[in-house]
């Protein structure tokens, strides 16, 4: 168990999510941003994205429903 949790903590760091940005994934540590030269761009529509707020995702979990129900009644395909 120990060893899972430091994988973890490394895979949070910087140099664990290195291998990730070069190709466009978003980092999950707010401090850590995007290298320049990532290719695919993301970078640049980054402040149009919704982020997940740790702060409200639980009550987000727990409203869950409301939103499921929101989207069945209002989209139409």
């Amino acid at each position: 168990p120990n060893t899972a949790k430091l994988f973890i903590s490394y895979l949070l760091t910087e140099p664990g999510l290195a291998p990730q940005l070069v190709d466009g994934k978003v980092p999950t540590h707010p401090k850590i941003a995007l290298p320049d030269d990532e290719p695919s761009g993301i970078g640049r529509s980054l402040d149009r994205m919704m982020a997940w707020d740790l702060a409200s995702s639980v009550s987000d979990l727990e409203r869950r429903q409301d939103w499921q129900d929101l989207w069945r009644v209002n989209l139409r395909r």
